[in-house]
């Protein structure tokens, strides 16, 4: 006999010592997995899917100004989900973990709750000119919550989903609002500066007239215009003196007085007087016409024949009898135009100390213009600067406002719940088959470690072999094992008391049942529909 055929030799005889041992460890597993697979409570799931439905209206005429990621957004909803004030009101209103109540605290309680939800997001590949290959994108997330009632399960999973979506849609008008807010503010912002700097632009305006870039070309051209005046005005001047020394050498060389007859008549006209007269008519003529002018010529032609008579000495006698002294015309006339003379010189000097003044003034402010321009500009700069700003947060604020209304109205990327939670019809756990499978092999593996133990324990004489060995003494023969009457009596006595100790266990066993717990035949119902289900 080979060492293998010992073995199984050994064990067969091993199993016929310890089969009681074996038979009741066996039986007390199993009968521990019966009851653990049928005494747990089921437990109940009942899920939703939420679908992430895109913006309705294309981006291209609506932008929006929610631009966070999608998982983003959907971790922070979550969180505001399962915050203990949300979760709190659902448990009020569903009353849930009633029996909890008083054995632990609110936290505690909240946190099995939050062990009892599920979320999970679903995804899809991208399709797209944009799209990698291999890219994913969330499209769709699910929602799921257990318990022991179905159809508290199911209404505490739509609650659930009502409150992603109720979440979704004030954080979404929320941000909305947000930037909107937040541009228009910036906008008043940006409008105080402009017209502050309107007002800094009028002041230097006011602070520095003529002096700014705008009149550059003007200052110049009139710059120039009051050279020329001044280059004129002193042409006057030279010519006015001129000819108040020429008027002051002509009244020299004549009377304040001249002689009349005293008698009716006519004053006689003597050489003299008739050379005072032509020397006054001269003086006229020089003031508008020149020397070649031939009405001078004549006169001064005249004035020197009278001049060579009287020189001569002729008529001077006749011409002084009978006359009286009166006031010369020709001095009063050449008196006058040198008086006109000098009050039209005073006249030039003060137009000509007011086009110096100004010429003074623009020289001065094209001086400044570099320095006037440079600080203009700055502001100018600034204003132009200011009023883009505004610009572009004008532009930016009415797609605010346009995508805040596309929110209001839920035109905007939504949750939309395509698989709404329904009253689950089986337990989502036990697995009660599981747990019987479970249970025979782990009842199978306690008998037979229980058999294994007991004998290597059991250091006694078991066959020839261990006698041998023990001994040391060969061995001529074995004598089989020769059972007695009595003996084959006592055990058959003994089966019969362990068979009806067994049946009477499991009839007390299920009479409790059907006293306490329930009646047999719904539980064996439940059993059958348990055991059919394969939770």
């Amino acid at each position: 006999m080979s060492d293998q055929e010992l073995s199984l030799q050994d064990l067969k005889d091993a199993l016929r010592r310890r089969w009681l041992g074996f038979l009741i460890c066996a039986s007390l597993v199993g009968l521990a997995a019966i009851i653990i697979a049928l005494a747990l409570p089921p437990i109940y799931r009942a899920k939703t899917v939420i679908l992430i439905e895109a913006q309705q209206i294309p981006p291209e005429y609506i932008r929006t100004t929610v631009t966070s990621y999608i998982d983003e957004r959907l971790k922070i909803i979550t969180q505001q989900v399962m915050s203990r004030t949300k979760l709190m009101e659902i448990i009020n209103q569903f009353k849930l973990y009633t029996d909890l109540t008083g054995q632990y605290t609110t936290d505690e309680i909240i946190d099995k709750m939050r062990e009892d939800i599920t979320f999970t997001t679903i995804s899809a590949d991208v399709t797209g000119k944009k799209a990698d290959k291999g890219d994913s994108a969330t499209v769709a997330f699910m929602v799921a919550y257990a318990g022991s009632n179905p159809t508290t399960v199911q209404r505490v999973t739509n609650a659930l989903a009502a409150l992603y979506l109720q979440e979704n849609t004030r954080t979404r008008e929320a941000r909305a609002a947000g930037a909107t807010e937040f541009l228009e503010k910036e906008r008043r912002n940006i409008k105080t500066e402009i017209d502050a700097l309107e007002q800094r632009i009028s002041d230097f305006k006011a602070a520095h007239a003529g002096e700014l870039p705008e009149f550059a070309l003007i200052n110049n051209q009139t710059l120039n215009n009051l050279r020329r005046d001044l280059d004129h005005v002193n042409s006057q001047f030279n010519m006015l003196q001129e000819r108040i020394v020429y008027l002051q050498g002509q009244l020299s060389g004549v009377t304040p007085a001249a002689q009349v007859p005293v008698s009716g008549g006519r004053a006689a006209t003597g050489p003299a007087e008739r050379l005072k007269t032509l020397r006054m008519q001269l003086t006229s003529l020089r003031v508008t016409h020149s020397d070649k002018h031939p009405d001078v010529i004549r006169i001064m032609n005249e004035i020197k024949q009278l001049e060579d008579q009287l020189a001569a000495g002729g008529g001077s006698a006749g011409a002084a009898s009978g006359y009286r002294m009166q006031e010369n015309p020709a001095y009063i006339s050449l008196k006058t135009q040198l008086d006109s003379s000098k009050l039209e010189l005073a006249n030039l000097n003060t137009e000509k100390a007011r086009i110096v003044e100004k010429i003074e003034l623009y020289e001065k402010r094209i001086q400044v213009a570099p320095v006037v321009e440079k600080d203009y500009n700055n502001l100018v700069r600034s204003y132009d600067m200011a009023k883009l700003r505004y610009r572009e947060l004008t532009n930016k604020l009415m797609e605010a406002r346009s995508a805040q209304d596309l929110e209001d109205a839920q035109k905007g990327e939504r949750f939309v719940i395509v698989e709404p939670a329904t009253v689950p019809q089986k337990p989502y756990k036990p697995n009660r088959l599981a747990i019987l499978l479970v249970g025979c092999v782990l009842a199978l593996g306690t008998g037979a470690g229980f058999a294994f133990l007991r004998e290597m324990f059991d250091h006694s004489i078991k066959n020839q072999t261990e006698l041998v060995a023990q001994t040391g003494l060969n061995l001529l023969t074995t004598i089989r094992f020769i059972e007695s009457f009595e003996e084959l009596r006592a055990k058959r006595r003994r089966k019969i008391i362990i068979a009806c100790t067994a049946s009477v266990f499991i009839v007390v066993c299920l009479i409790a049942v059907h006293v306490f717990y329930t009646p047999l035949d719904i539980l064996w119902i439940r059993v059958q529909k348990r055991l059919m289900l394969g939770v």
